[in-house]
């Protein structure tokens, strides 16, 4: 998508952090929820990880903002 057309298209929507942890981290459930937070209304997803963002642009059609944290042991 070309940058003008993905601001449009998320302009004034709800984008949805669809991020978890154990036990439920994961593709195997990231595809599923982020696929359920567009049928309800989500214009965009915000996802960690390359096979988080994997698992759900194979599940949806929405812009994806794909992040990878630096997780630090003393802030879990």
């Amino acid at each position: 998508m070309e940058k003008q057309r993905i601001l449009e298209s998320i302009r004034g929507g709800l984008i949805v952090s669809c991020q978890t942890s154990y036990p439920m981290n994961g593709p195997e459930f990231m595809g599923p929820m982020a696929e359920a937070a567009v049928r309800g209304g989500a214009v965009g997803i915000r996802a960690d990880g390359e096979a988080n963002v994997s698992a759900i642009r194979n599940r949806v059609n929405v812009p994806i903002i794909g992040i990878n944290k630096q997780r630090q042991p003393e802030y879990q």
